[in-house]
């Protein structure tokens, strides 16, 4: 069941650039919905306000250029699939975005949801990965380009960030304390985001792709039982890459 929330329909960028500023990690971002309100409807996200950004002018167009093709954050997977101007620059993301789940999906989906989300099963996200594609972001304090190499960070994770992220890692770090992203299993409950962690804390130690889980139970209640070690690392994450291109030439035509 989704909790209650409040929504916003934000027509400009500098009106959601204020939401996400006022409301901070309390936000989300809502355009087709399709990753989103699957999450809430579980209980793993919980957002108080969902700033619906598709009646923003300008988001949702798919142009060609000497550059290369540009999609736009809310342009649809379907919207992707028809674009004349993708069809003829690039027949193979077409024919991908063709293959993305089912039409009802692809009507709603949005490619920059997609790739905000970093499924590390998104086909699209492994294609364009492929074609060094980039990434621009925007807020208040302006824009900044990424390679989508360089803006998804690892498995749901991006590097992704607005002035109110900012702003609470300064007062974390004023506290002696970190921000973390992490997820917990609580009397069968599990929930994801990111929380505070004092230095002396294990799960502050972490870095880069570090996995980590901390047991805390009745016989650790004082000091959590903690199993750390490295991650996957670039070699794996590239075999996985591969793979998932092996994968899509099956979608091709010969």
């Amino acid at each position: 069941m989704i909790r209650p929330f409040d929504l916003r329909r934000p027509t400009a960028l500098g009106e959601v650039g204020a939401l996400l500023g006022e409301y901070g990690d309390a936000a989300a971002l809502y355009a087709g919905g399709t990753e989103l309100l699957l999450l809430m409807k579980e209980g793993f996200l919980r957002p108080r306000v969902l700033v619906d950004v598709k009646r923003v002018p300008g988001l949702d167009g798919v142009t060609a250029s000497a550059g290369g093709i540009e999609i736009g954050a809310t342009a649809s997977h379907r919207t992707v699939e028809r674009s004349e101007a993708v069809r003829a620059h690039a027949p193979l993301v077409a024919g991908v975005a063709r293959h993305v789940a089912n039409v009802r999906v692809r009507s709603v989906g949005t490619v920059g949801g997609n790739l905000a989300f970093a499924d590390p099963h998104s086909d699209l996200a492994t294609l364009f990965l492929v074609f060094d594609a980039r990434v621009v972001l925007w807020s208040l304090a302006g824009e900044r380009e990424l390679p989508l190499a360089d803006f998804v960070l690892g498995p749901y994770e991006t590097a992704r960030h607005d002035d109110e992220m900012a702003a609470r890692v300064d007062r974390a770090a004023a506290r002696g304390a970190v921000l973390r992203d992490v997820g917990t299993l609580e009397k069968g409950r599990a929930r994801a985001g990111l929380k505070e962690f004092p230095l002396s804390h294990p799960v502050a130690s972490a870095k880069g792709s570090d996995n980590l889980i901390a047991f805390t139970t009745k016989r650790y209640s004082r000091t959590p039982l903690v199993v750390q070690g490295p991650g996957a690392g670039a070699d794996v994450t590239a075999m996985g890459v591969f793979s998932d291109i092996l994968k899509l030439l099956h979608y091709l035509p010969y």
